[in-house]
């Protein structure tokens, strides 16, 4: 009887998948699959050394879009709020020259 644990395709493409997702550590996360530490973070090693140019490429433009998706929500968020304030601005003051012009 072998002494190594014998892993599936598909349970190692879903641990190199939540290794690589994960916020956590990747040392968490086989200790939660039950993994021995180097054995993912060789699953995630030889992942990565098989990927082409144009798959780390489209990695790294979701990564840069995603940046660019929370500062544009930041953004909208700021400008929405800046609406608000106006709004109420543009109220004080119409009812402000109301009573002027009744005075």
């Amino acid at each position: 009887m072998s002494k190594y644990k014998k892993y599936d395709k598909s349970f190692k493409e879903q641990a190199i998948q939540l290794a690589l997702t994960s916020d956590q550590p990747i040392a968490k996360t086989a200790k939660e699959l039950g993994v021995l530490e180097s054995t993912l973070y060789c699953w995630v090693n030889s992942a990565k050394a098989e990927k082409t140019p144009t798959e780390t490429g489209k990695e790294a433009d979701i990564g840069k879009l995603h940046e660019e998706l929370l500062k544009l929500r930041k953004d909208n968020q700021r400008l929405k709020e800046t609406c608000e304030i106006l709004k109420k601005a543009t109220t004080f003051f119409a009812n402000d020259s109301k009573r002027d012009t009744h005075s």
